[in-house]
């Protein structure tokens, strides 16, 4: 699904907040990809709403896409928070990316090993192991005229001028999936 009236660019900074968002599967300002096993809703616990990504899905995956203002220079801040580590689930991918989907960064919470990954170029690292139901602090500063990164997590620096996975002009989406992403041949991506 995707926020109507459909528009192909956003013009002011992205600033959501989903504690006024009504339950259920419309999520304002956000492109969802929604199966009938890997469902994407705005959830409550107590008084707290977020959007919870689940995926019980072998051959699919859940997906949330938020466009924002095209940048050189971007600063991301989120939130996350994983409900299994184990061998089992799907990772939760995140990515940063340009208009036709080219990944300048590229995080995942990997359940198989419990830790937070970031691909540097094109080494993939593990920068810190993580707990379940932990709300984690993200903060993401893209440069894309140097073509690097730098990560925090919790407050604590753990990059700092990590390479773009994939050369980017520049970057205006941030994308949440729970599985590994699939475009692999990219001779079939237009320019």
């Amino acid at each position: 699904s995707v926020p109507t009236p459909i528009t192909g660019t956003v013009t002011n900074d992205v600033h959501d907040d989903f504690q006024s968002h009504a339950l259920g599967r419309r999520i304002a300002g956000w492109n969802t990809y929604s199966p009938q096993w890997a469902p994407v809703a705005i959830a409550a616990e107590g008084t707290n709403r977020f959007v919870r990504l689940e995926d019980r899905d072998p051959c699919d995956y859940a997906s949330v896409t938020r466009v924002f203002p095209q940048s050189r220079l971007a600063r991301l801040a989120f939130q996350v928070r994983a409900h299994q580590t184990n061998a089992t689930s799907a990772p939760l991918e995140i990515d940063v990316v340009s208009g036709n989907g080219t990944r300048a960064v590229a995080l995942a919470l990997n359940p198989t090993n419990g830790q937070i990954t970031a691909w540097n170029g094109a080494t993939r690292q593990n920068l810190r192991a993580y707990s379940t139901n932990v709300w984690i602090s993200v903060e993401l500063i893209v440069d894309a005229d140097r073509a690097v990164y730098d990560l925090k997590l919790d407050g604590a620096t753990l990059l700092t001028g990590a390479a773009f996975l994939e050369p980017s002009p520049s970057v205006e989406r941030v994308v949440f999936r729970t599985g590994a992403f699939r475009l692999r041949d990219f001779t079939r991506r237009p320019d």
